[in-house]
């Protein structure tokens, strides 16, 4: 499953963890930290797989400045995932902050500032604030802050994530293009075009060899490139990169 949400694949990764999930339903005999997780990442899959479908395949992108909103059904799952977190007390602290982060996650997709940050809370105050520079849950934080309008914030987290994952000893991983292109346009987002430009050349020599060609950051990459090009200011500040660009 985090095989194909590396590559893009979505749908494919949701129908391996539904699988999973059927599995240990099944058997009941799997811990209750391992299926809520199993639940929070099939939910993420499934999210971006719809999102992705929406966009459609063969457009051009565009920058949005509508955000699109959370479906009913998936504002129910979430919460019910929610709600399981919160009264299970036998989660360890990083089993505790997985799930949290993958719910917020989703919230943030949907640029749900405030419902995000009620997932967060799950998560101890002091990890919050002792994040590691390579961590998930600086990502997340950064996506926070730039959703609350506060850029400055945001890049100044990414950057503390971006040079950790450079100092590791392979920065040519699908988290640190990522990384580069969440910082990208963050920067576009302040005016900084050429700061952008520079994360996004950056960003081409850590996309990873082994990922299959018609990747979805390929496109998002290819949308920020467009809108350097264009000259022209992006709409309204949104959390999530993916969701901020769709096609047409």
């Amino acid at each position: 499953n985090e095989y194909f949400l590396a590559r893009g694949q979505y749908g494919e990764a949701h129908r391996e963890l539904q699988a999973l999930i059927e599995k240990s339903a099944h058997e009941k005999a799997w811990p209750e930290s391992s299926q809520l997780r199993l639940l929070s990442m099939a939910l993420i899959a499934q999210t971006r797989h719809q999102l992705q479908t929406a966009g459609g395949n063969n457009k051009p992108l565009m920058a949005r400045s509508d955000a699109q909103a959370m479906p009913a059904r998936t504002r129910q799952e979430l919460m019910q995932l929610l709600d399981r977190l919160r009264q299970n007390s036998s989660l360890t602290p990083r089993q505790r902050s997985g799930i949290a982060l993958d719910l917020a996650e989703l919230a943030l997709a949907f640029d749900e500032a405030a419902l995000a940050e009620l997932c967060m809370q799950s998560i101890d105050a002091s990890n919050r604030r002792e994040a590691h520079g390579k961590s998930r849950l600086l990502m997340v934080e950064a996506q926070l802050a730039r959703s609350q309008g506060d850029l400055a914030r945001s890049r100044s987290l990414q950057e503390k994530r971006v040079a950790a994952l450079e100092a590791s000893t392979d920065p040519a991983t699908a988290f640190s293009w990522s990384a580069h292109l969440d910082l990208a346009y963050t920067q576009l987002l302040q005016g900084e075009n050429q700061a952008a430009q520079a994360s996004l050349d950056r960003a081409l020599t850590r996309r990873p060899a082994t990922l299959p060609s018609g990747h979805p950051l390929d496109s998002l990459g290819a949308g920020l490139q467009a809108w350097i090009k264009a000259g022209k200011p992006l709409p309204k500040a949104r959390a999530s990169l993916g969701a901020a660009f769709f096609s047409s």
